[in-house]
């Protein structure tokens, strides 16, 4: 399995206040909290897991550390930006109804809290979200039925859809089937994080 990997350096407390303190205040612009304030030195993406394993090792001499996070699902409000295929109208609903699940996702600002809180203890890794770790958890200890429990998930999810379905369409262009009770912590996360508002079908 690869993981995508970046490399950061936490900054002193300082310098993160003398950042905050230069939001402009613009309608519309969210700036990011000092606490959550780093220096990203590179992207590595589709990182196999040995290779994981000996940046870790390596770097452990040199008193840096690596840690790998498992973010699960997170509520950034990109759902409506997200693109689908097949039975769209269908694939947003449930990923709608996803991304604003509680146990299943995570609120953004939490998620990042949590990641920078890891890294600045060194813990080797972090899984997010209730659902994340019991999937891991599940399927360590019960496998077979693990595998089982998702098959009769699947039956559920959207199947294939006709010719039309092989177009890309955005979440906010497609037809809301979820009650708005439903995505509403999503939503949220939508506006919060300036993504594009969605249009609600009434």
């Amino acid at each position: 399995m690869t993981k995508r990997l970046f490399a950061a350096i936490d900054l002193p407390e300082s310098p993160r206040q003398l950042l905050s303190n230069l939001d402009p205040r613009i309608r519309g612009v969210r700036w990011v909290d000092a606490e959550q304030m780093h220096l990203t030195l590179g992207f590595f993406a589709d990182v196999p897991e040995e290779i994981n394993l000996a940046f870790r090792a390596e770097l452990a001499r040199d008193n840096i550390y690596v840690t790998t996070v498992a973010p699960g699902m997170m509520r950034t409000g990109s759902h409506v930006n997200a693109k689908f295929k097949g039975k769209h109208d269908s694939e947003f609903a449930w990923f709608g109804a996803s991304v604003g699940a509680p146990l299943i996702s995570m609120n953004a600002d939490r998620a990042a809290r949590k990641i920078l809180a890891a890294c600045r203890r060194g813990q080797p890794s972090l899984t997010l979200t209730f659902a994340a770790r019991a999937a891991i958890l599940g399927n360590a200890l019960f496998p077979n039925l693990t595998g089982y429990m998702m098959r009769v998930v699947n039956r559920f999810l959207p199947g294939a859809g006709d010719e039309g379905g092989n177009q890309l369409r955005a979440g906010s262009q497609l037809r809301r089937l979820n009650p708005t009770w439903l995505t509403r912590l999503a939503d949220r996360a939508t506006i919060r994080n300036n993504e594009e508002r969605p249009e609600v079908s009434r």
